[in-house]
């Protein structure tokens, strides 16, 4: 149970570093080549999407383990599918104004995760209170 939850904070940091992998292989490697531009920014992308992830791992880590245990579920599940949703969405050049989809994605995928983590976990300690 504790390993579990272990596992998972090491999952989402790792994954939430994905901004210093990005900023790295930008400095020393890139170079702003195209093809290795694209890598960047999909580590960037990837590291925004376990960013709050892993902040509410460091939060579960304290939680009860059948919440821990309904919380996880979902994220086992959410986390492929924005990677492989920030895979697929077009990069277009956007901007401010009209922003590409990887930007949209990115930009919104985070706020959703973290309104159904709090609706998942709040949900699960009240039932759990009343029963």
């Amino acid at each position: 149970m504790l390993l579990q939850k272990k596992k998972m904070l090491l999952i989402t940091g790792l994954g939430a570093s994905g901004i210093l992998w990005g900023a790295f292989l930008q400095g020393n490697i890139c170079d702003f080549q195209s093809g290795c531009w694209d890598l960047t920014q999909f580590f960037i992308g990837c590291a925004f999407l376990f960013a709050p992830a892993f902040l509410f791992s460091i939060v579960m880590f304290w939680f009860e383990y059948d919440v821990y245990q309904r919380w996880s579920k979902f994220v086992y599940f959410w986390i492929p599918l924005s990677i492989i949703l920030l895979l697929l969405a077009s990069n277009s050049n956007g901007g401010f104004v009209f922003p590409s989809d990887r930007e949209l994605i990115v930009l919104y995928l985070p706020i959703i995760f973290s309104v159904i983590s709090v609706l998942l976990i709040s949900v699960t300690v009240l039932f759990r209170k009343r029963s």
